[in-house]
Order: structure tokens, then sequence, then C-alpha cells
């Protein structure tokens, strides 16, 4: 037994990495033909067992041989998802797919985003479909992996901040979507998936960034940095006057932040999003209210800000 192999079936018989989900493949991938087929045969018989790292390792090595093995696996039950992994690996993403779109439904945050890092590794109109729908998942992580795999596929992540700044802090378009998908409230989430769907069709359409409007406009890291200092400090008064002086961009942020602030029971956001005359405003406060977010104070301003929004919709009104 050469030295490489040896060192290979070691590896396999004490594997205790939490960083890595497959084996070492480049020590197979120095081995000569001989070792190789016996370093693929150790696999194959842990594969049956459904062993995690050696379904990975058979996909990152190409191992042809293991396809009838991980495309049963890959049809549920353990380690089903490092199976559907390693078929895209393979080359096999189709076969796969209609899995995959049942992994939409699942009531496991773990499928669902190892569903979403498969797909993000598929080139199809469907797998496109599909990381778009993802966009509405219950879970934060989910939903914002996604969208990074979305990012990714439209070649957009640079849109993220302006080439060139060192600053990450002022949001571009694209990040205050990321803000809000990253959002508990239901209210925040949704719209921002929506706008994320409308900004992903319309370059599958042919549209630009300019014409999506998702071009990073500026903003000052200053303008940020004071922005946190003010929320961070509860004595202080809101932010109102700070917002409203910054640039168009640097406005819309802060009413992005207000609304997520909202889920620290700040009792200085119901009126500062009321004064920031934020859109969705009622929506906002009446799903904070619901979740009863915050202490007893709290939802008295909410109540408060909530009768004042209503009684001036209700003028508004023909």
């Amino acid at each position: 037994m050469s030295d490489l192999l040896s060192r290979f079936l070691t590896e396999v018989e004490h594997f205790s990495s939490p960083r890595t989900d497959s084996y070492d493949i480049r020590l197979v991938e120095k081995m000569n033909k001989q070792d190789r087929r016996a370093a693929i045969t150790k696999l194959l018989l842990l594969a049956e067992e459904r062993v995690p790292q050696a379904i990975m390792t058979l996909g990152l090595l190409q191992a042809t041989e293991g396809i009838p093995i991980i495309a049963e696996i890959a049809k549920g039950g353990k380690a089903s998802t490092e199976a559907r992994r390693a078929m895209i690996q393979l080359g096999l993403g189709d076969d796969i797919i209609h899995l995959l779109r049942e992994d939409v439904n699942s009531g496991s945050m773990i499928v669902r985003f190892s569903a979403v890092e498969s797909l993000g590794k598929m080139s199809s109109e469907e797998a496109s479909s599909l990381l778009l729908s993802f966009l509405s998942d219950v879970d934060c992580r989910v939903r914002l992996h996604a969208y990074e795999k979305l990012l990714e596929r439209f070649d957009i992540v640079d849109y993220q901040i302006e080439i060139g700044q060192e600053y990450e802090e002022v949001r571009s378009p694209l990040m205050q979507t990321s803000l809000l998908l990253g959002s508990d409230l239901e209210s925040l989430h949704k719209r921002a998936a929506a706008r994320a769907v409308q900004i992903f069709e319309g370059l599958a359409s042919g549209k630009s960034a300019m014409d999506l409007g998702i071009i990073f406009d500026g903003g000052s890291p200053d303008f940020v940095e004071d922005l946190f200092k003010q929320l961070f400090d509860r004595d202080a008064p809101a932010p109102l006057k700070h917002i409203l002086g910054g640039t168009p961009h640097e406005i819309e942020y802060g009413k992005y932040i207000a609304c997520c602030w909202i889920e620290r029971g700040d009792i200085r956001m119901p009126d500062l999003i009321m004064q920031l005359k934020v859109p969705w405003a009622i929506e906002v406060l009446r799903e904070a209210q619901q979740k009863q977010i915050g202490d007893p104070v709290f939802h008295q301003e909410l109540e408060r800000v909530l009768k004042l929004l209503m009684c001036h919709k209700k003028t508004l009104k023909p």
C-alpha cells in the first residue's frame, strides 16, 4: 500500500473536521490508477452507508462509479442533501431539479439552505426561478443566501458598493434590499423579496442596472456612523434631522433602518417612522404590535402613532 493511500484511509478512519464536508481529495488526485481505484472502492462502501463526507468526496472527484448510489440517496433520507450537491458536481443537476423543487416547502431550514446552495451551482432557468422563490422563505438565513446566489448569478455583486470605495456601511440599493430581507418582520422582508424579484427578472429580460435603479449613488460614511451613534444611544433624540439632511439615497436608507430598528422595541422609532412618512408605516407598526415587540411603554407608543396614522389616512380619502 502506497503512502498516499495509507494516509487517505487513515483520514477516512479518523475524520473529525468540523470545517470541511469532504475528505482530502488532493491525496486521491496524486495517486496512481491502482490506488485511486482502492480509494474509490472504500468511498463507495462508505457512501452505501450514507456517510456524507464519502458522498461529497465522490462528487468532487467526479467519480462516475458512484452515480447509482448517489442518485438513490439523493431521493431522500440521511445524507440526501449531500447527495444532491454531489449530483450537481457530477454534472447531473437536471436529474435532481424536481427534488430541489420539493425542498422549497421543506420544514427543515437546513434542507432549504442546502437546496439554495445546490441551485446556486446550476445555470438553468428553472434553477433561477427556484432561487427567486427562496427569497420569500420564512428564515432570513435562507432568504439572504438565495439573494447572494442571485447576485452572483447575474454578476451584479459589485453594484452593492461603488467600485473603489473602502467603506461598506453606506448601503447601495442592493444592500438596502438585503437589509430588509434580513428582517424578521414579514411586512419588510416580503417587500424586499418583491423588489429583488423585480430586479432579477428585469435583468433576465435584458434591462440594465441603470434601468432598474441599482447603481450605487454615493453617500457619506460619516452619515451612517453618526446615524448609528444616535440609534444606539436611546437617550438621544430620534435622528430625524440627521436622516432628512442626507442625500435622497441616505434618506431612503434611514427609512429602512428605522423600520428594522422597530424590532429592538426602541420607543423612538414609531414616531420617527411616521415623521419620515414611510409609505408602509402602518403595516410595519401593526406587525410589531401583533408580535408584541418591546415593553408596555413601547406598546402604548405604537398604539398612539397608529391612531394618528389611521386618522391621517382617513382624512386623505376622497
